[in-house]
Order: C-alpha cells, then sequence, then structure tokens
C-alpha cells in the first residue's frame, strides 16, 4: 500500500511538472505531504513503545 502511495504522488508531481493542472501539482503534494506525516507518526509511536519498554525493565 505504501508503494502506491508513493508512486501515486511522483505520478502526481511528473503530471505538474509536464504541464499538467494546479490540482494535480496540489494532490502531488498533499499526498507526498500524507506519506511523510504518515512515516514520522510510525516513527514516533515506535520510539514511545521502545522508551516504556525501557522503563518497565528497570
Amino acid at each position: 500500500m505504501g508503494l502506491a502511495i508513493l508512486s501515486s504522488a511522483a505520478a502526481g508531481a511528473t503530471a505538474a511538472a509536464s504541464g499538467g493542472s494546479a490540482e494535480a501539482l496540489v494532490a502531488g503534494y498533499s499526498v507526498g505531504f500524507g506519506v511523510a506525516a504518515g512515516l514520522m507518526t510510525i516513527v514516533v509511536v515506535i520510539a514511545l513503545a521502545v522508551l516504556r519498554g525501557r522503563k518497565e525493565r528497570t
């Protein structure tokens, strides 16, 4: 699923760069930012889980 989202973001950016509409540009960037936000959320959740695990062990 992640690869599909990334490929759709790349397709939107490519369409916009090749003279596509402003909507294509906005859609490509919004999908890209959504992917970045999702990855950051996953990283934060994993970091919190690791920190909680360390606190429970000590």
